[in-house]
């Protein structure tokens, strides 16, 4: 009996009330709103339900549990799929107190679902020696053509496209003995995932002949790494470059329904200008994209007041820098203007104004000594010469 009762005892706890709130989260990082929240306690009884915020946020107040400890489950469905949180992402927490559960134990992984897929393998002989090449993916709608460098020769991941779902075609290229030989050209059907071990995701081998080179290999050349480098001007509106203005990159979000911010942040120069290297799009989940994106520039900045300002470019758009679009217009691809942004009259802060007046001053205007006041000294220095004479004059 009395080991009865201590058993009670622990099971059953005090009637004091607690307060569990947190967050659910995407797989990005950002708020869910609308998620289905289930607070349970550890016998499994539900203790009360709640619906996330638009902030993606809930809490239960003031609950009372027979059992010392609880969790939550939480779930959202859209377009008919319901996505699940694991429950082994979530502890178990005291029912006393106040408690708050990370956002990082209620993160749905699997939603959005993606909006790209894996393309992903190795170069093989027919006699399956692995080689090390280039593989190119192209876009049979686009005729944008996409390449990756199999380096490693070991059957593996020997290159990794993530690309737009849809049709392309795949082959490669190996250089050797001072020869180009090529693949055939196979089409393949990308479907949306998101890790290359996803089920039913199986690798490409391609399956590239020494036998011969080719005689038109496409391109006739081999490929080299390249680099984006994105650059931009800020300008007051009388067409003074804006220094000290701080500028962003963003990029089209997956959905197209937004802006991501890219870790791109730089402060222009004395002239107004601003660049950054080695650019690429990426998806949400921030993994490099073959394939391009729209980009933004937005130019922030504190005024003399002390208040924020923002002002955006227009948009480019941003490719994969090892690309072949055709026409020579790789070139500029991966050297890409923004437009100039024009800030308002107003932004500039002391520290910024210039000390001396611009190279580029409106015409009619001078620099260095005013002429105004320099001829009034000097009349006025001869006026005082010739009244000196006059006395001297008179008293001789």
């Amino acid at each position: 009996m009395t080991l009865l009762f201590a058993f009670a005892g622990h099971a059953i706890a005090q009637s004091a009330p607690f307060s569990i709130s947190g967050q659910v989260i995407d797989a990005n990082g950002n708020p869910v709103s609308g998620a289905i929240v289930t607070l349970i306690d550890s016998n499994y009884n539900v203790l009360g339900t709640k619906m996330t915020g638009n902030d993606g946020t809930y809490d239960f107040l003031n609950v009372i549990s027979n059992y010392g400890t609880v969790t939550v489950r939480a779930n959202f469905t859209k377009d008919n799929v319901t996505y699940t949180v694991p429950s082994y992402y979530t502890r178990w927490y005291n029912a006393q107190g106040v408690q708050a559960v990370p956002g990082s134990e209620t993160q749905l992984p699997d939603y959005p679902p993606p909006e790209y897929g894996y393309v992903w393998g190795a170069i093989a002989t027919p006699d399956n020696q692995f080689l090390d090449g280039v593989v190119f993916l192209v876009n049979i709608n686009s005729g944008d053509t996409y390449y990756e460098f199999a380096n490693n020769t070991d059957g593996k991941s020997s290159f990794s496209f993530y690309v737009p779902p849809g049709m392309y075609w795949l082959y490669a290229q190996h250089y050797q003995y001072g020869a180009i030989y090529e693949s055939a050209h196979e089409q393949v059907n990308v479907t949306p995932n998101s890790n290359p071990d996803a089920p039913g995701l199986l690798p490409y081998q391609i399956n590239l002949s020494l036998d011969s080179p080719a005689s038109t290999p496409n391109p006739p050349t081999i490929e080299s790494p390249q680099v984006n480098v994105v650059s931009g001007t800020v300008l007051y509106a009388n067409s003074y470059p804006a220094a000290g203005v701080t500028v962003t990159l963003y990029e089209q979000s997956d959905n197209a329904t937004g802006l991501v911010k890219m870790n791109y942040t730089a402060a222009t120069d004395s002239n107004g200008h601003y660049e950054f290297s080695g650019v690429v799009p990426t998806s949400d989940s921030n993994v490099t994209l073959q394939a391009s994106k729209p980009i933004w520039v937005e130019a922030l900045h504190i005024d003399s007041n002390g208040t924020q300002q923002s002002v955006w470019s227009t948009p480019e758009t941003l490719y994969y820098p090892d690309v072949i679009l055709g026409y020579g217009k790789e070139n500029a691809a991966r050297n890409i203007e923004m437009p100039a942004i024009t800030v308002p009259s107003g932004w500039e802060t002391p520290q910024a104004s210039p000390t001396t007046e611009p190279t580029n001053a409106p015409s009619g205007s001078k620099s260095g000594l005013a002429t105004g006041p320099f001829i009034a000294a000097v009349i006025v220095g001869l006026l005082c010469v010739t009244g000196v004479y006059f006395l001297l004059y008179r008293k001789t």
